[in-house]
């Protein structure tokens, strides 16, 4: 699992003249690599007659790029053979894998100089020029209504998936508007992990995203963006410029034959300290597998994933799951869930609780389902660690809780194959729904947690790992000790400190801490429904 934090919200596409950038088919982007003018203007032509829905110009490749007149004089050239298909410029520099060294300043004035003329529609932006360098491009780039690629290349290895997912989120944090990754695999596996990371980087940040392995191994990847979430793709018209390129009609065919399937199967959860989302994922991978069909990720467990309606639709199956709290679905949600569009998608709901019970939160979260427009076919409540405690049911879950869900979800597709299930699926639970469950001593007397929040200790870093993983928003980044909102004691800001520097200290907190740790030693299992 990769950790994922993303910025602030905002649509997930973006438009340049008639071209959107996150929705649909992935577009095709072909590059002109000629060093002549005569040489780029006919690769143009052809580019636009392969179809392309954008057209990268490779600057490093003409013979002429030193001479700001003579780029001038081109740009313009393109500009009237493109007519409303968005260029691309771009300088790739040699050690990003590009035709040319060049000085940091001069590839600097280079693409500012693009940026003023009016002619271009979105700038290539090297990541690897440094911070400093990207802001300065990226302010040239916004004053003239540029939008920018952020771009890193490794023509050497696939780094490690977080590795990979870092490099997007800077890139965002940065300012860009579309993140760009390209890796070099040495192995298939290297493959499936920038697949990964496409696809549940894709699913959190507020921007699209491409991606790419390259070469032979990594073709995959450049006819898969739909279903792992990279919005671009490069095909060649004349000639490629990166290993694993593929004719742009090709490419064509093969992205519309994959478009035409409009079955997923989504994970979707809330999960701050990971346990459900460790399920939710299992069983959705295995209903995937089963069917045949792509996996996406959908986590609302931080506030800028809940900011916007989340719509599905009839040919979705979505496997939706939350924590227990108290119970219940947690009250914090319930504003939230309210907004879904189910679109008659079918639905497994799965609530996941911390080795005492589930009391009404599944048929709670059946009945949510149902009332915006899911039909649910199966559910099920499986256990994870307390987000109290690290004994109350430790390490859960485990293997055999993962075997289970696998082996639930493939009784529940072949169910669904059959046609073997009913809407909605009955549940355990009460309905009408119990009220929250109430802490209590060994007198009976009530325990009021609610107002509780974790203390800080003095080997605080102030890293900000904590408000990063807060899913309300409520750790003030600037001063950890700090809370701008309230806390529903998810567990997440200690649980993932990596100092463990946060602890609670409440003796009201800590005595029902060890009476549900003393009162629920027995293994809890799961509970299945189809």
């Amino acid at each position: 699992m990769i950790t994922v934090t993303g910025g602030v919200v905002m649509t997930k596409t973006v438009t340049i003249r008639n071209v959107t950038l996150g929705k649909g088919i992935p577009k095709i982007c072909i590059p002109l690599v000629s060093a002549t003018l005569s040489s780029i203007m006919k690769e143009a032509a052809v580019a636009i007659a392969a179809g392309a829905d954008l057209v990268e110009w490779r600057t490093d490749c003409f013979e002429d790029v030193e001479s700001s007149d003579k780029v001038k004089e081109a740009l313009s050239a393109l500009r009237g053979i493109l007519g409303e298909t968005p260029l691309l410029y771009t300088f790739r520099r040699k050690e990003e894998g590009g035709n040319r060294c060049i000085e940091t300043e001069d590839y600097i004035h280079l693409c500012q100089m693009a940026s003023v003329t009016g002619l271009i529609d979105l700038l290539d932006v090297e990541l690897s020029v440094g911070e400093k360098g990207c802001r300065e491009l990226l302010a040239a780039a916004s004053s003239n209504g540029v939008k920018v690629i952020m771009s890193s290349h490794n023509f050497q290895e696939t780094p490690p998936r977080q590795i990979m997912a870092d490099i997007l989120l800077r890139m965002r944090r940065l300012g860009a508007d579309i993140p760009k990754l390209a890796v070099m695999p040495k192995k298939i596996e290297d493959v499936l992990d920038l697949l990964s990371v496409s696809a549940e980087v894709s699913q959190s940040l507020d921007c699209p995203i491409i991606t790419m392995s390259m070469g032979s191994q990594g073709v995959v990847s450049r006819v898969a963006g739909e279903l792992f979430g990279s919005a671009l793709t490069f095909g060649t018209a004349v000639e490629a410029s990166a290993p694993g390129q593929l004719p742009a009609e090709a490419l064509r065919s093969v992205l519309d034959i994959l478009h035409q399937d409009k079955r997923r199967v989504w994970a979707a959860y809330f999960s701050p300290t990971g346990t459900t989302e460790k399920i939710v994922t299992q069983i959705s991978r295995s209903l995937a597998a089963s069917i045949g069909i792509p996996l996406r990720l959908f986590d609302f467990t931080l506030p800028h994933s809940r900011e916007s309606v989340k719509e599905f639709g009839s040919e979705d199956l979505v496997v939706f799951g939350v924590p227990v709290y108290a119970g219940r679905v947690p009250n914090v949600l319930l504003k939230y869930l309210n907004t879904l569009e189910g679109g008659g998608a079918l639905a497994v709901p799965v609530v996941l609780f911390g080795n005492r019970n589930y009391d009404d939160a599944l048929i709670e979260l059946r009945n949510i389902l149902e009332a915006r427009g899911f039909r649910t076919a199966a559910a099920a409540a499986f256990i994870g660690e307390h987000s109290f405690s690290k004994i109350l049911g430790k390490g859960r879950p485990d293997e055999a809780d993962l075997k289970l869900a696998e082996e639930f979800a493939k009784e529940v597709a072949a169910n669904l194959a059959a046609g073997l299930f009913t809407t909605p699926v009955s549940v355990c639970g009460n309905d009408p729904i119990r009220n929250y469950y109430q802490p209590r001593d060994r007198s009976g007397n009530a325990i009021d947690i609610r107002k509780v929040k974790p203390k800080v200790k003095d080997t605080c870093v102030a890293c900000g790992h904590c408000a990063e993983v807060c899913p309300m928003g409520s750790i003030d980044p600037k001063d950890v000790q700090n809370y701008t909102s309230i806390c529903i004691k998810c567990g997440a800001c200690i649980k993932k400190c990596p100092i463990e520097a946060r602890y609670y200290d409440d003796e009201s907190y800590l005595y029902h801490k060890h009476e549900l740790e003393a009162e629920y030693k027995r293994r809890a299992e799961p509970s299945l429904f189809y």
